[in-house]
């Protein structure tokens, strides 16, 4: 069961809640998605949220027997590890603009 309030259907038009800004908005306010789904969130807050996001790595990690993992693979591909200078999102940011020119 959800926390957060059923969809609307009202003067022919839908709505729908965002979970984060706690309002409801017409559907052209959300990202679609697969089989005629929407985001829970506002097309506003999801920028807002992808835009806060911070990269904090392998050291907020819980689980340790992920973090071994993580770092094993990521190591066996070349990555640098645990060097604030040169963060792993980087080093991969870096290694697509050399082959692929990008992320378009």
């Amino acid at each position: 069961m959800s926390s957060y309030p059923k969809d609307i259907y009202e003067n022919g038009e839908f709505f729908r809640y965002c979970k984060m800004c706690k309002e409801f908005h017409t559907l052209d306010k959300f990202y679609k998605l697969k089989d005629d789904k929407y985001t829970r969130y506002c097309r506003e807050k999801n920028i807002v949220n992808r835009n806060a996001r911070e990269h904090t790595g392998l050291n907020d990690v819980e689980n340790q027997s992920d973090k071994m993992e993580a770092e094993r693979i990521l190591t066996a591909m070349g990555y640098e590890l645990y060097n604030n200078d040169n963060p792993i999102h980087q080093q991969f940011l870096r290694r697509i603009q050399s082959k692929y020119g990008g992320l378009d």
